[in-house]
């Protein structure tokens, strides 16, 4: 591995680190999940900028109360919800991990050589 000066490596970190901190999934647009009730009685699929979608099942809301359906969209609503944020951050952190895996590898080879500390 090609060393490089210590300073350029501890910016990169910050860098990451930062990034890390800064989910920002509103950005993803082209990322989207779908959730259900549990009955499958409803589906909702959601960007993180919006509602692009909403099944019901036609039969079933026929003879369900409002009650029955409202709480089929909740549950649907935060069924998508929850796999759009594990979609989005696992897109994201596929897209990091190499580069993350190369700036430990780099900080560890520096911790292993103190000569290389000493250059601060």
């Amino acid at each position: 591995m090609i060393s490089r000066p210590l300073d350029q490596l501890v910016e990169d970190a910050i860098s990451s680190l930062s990034a890390a901190g800064n989910f920002d999934t509103a950005l993803d647009q082209g990322v989207q999940a779908s959730g259900s009730d549990p009955a499958g009685h409803v589906t909702i699929t959601l960007t993180p900028a919006s509602l692009t979608s909403c099944e019901v099942k036609a039969s079933w809301a026929e003879k369900a109360s409002v009650i029955q359906i409202n709480r089929a969209l909740d549950e649907a609503l935060a069924d998508a919800r929850s796999a759009l944020a594990r979609t989005s951050i696992s897109e994201r952190a596929a897209g990091e991990g190499p580069r993350l895996d190369g700036l430990i590898d780099e900080a560890l080879a520096v911790l292993r050589d103190p000569r290389r500390l000493n250059n601060l």
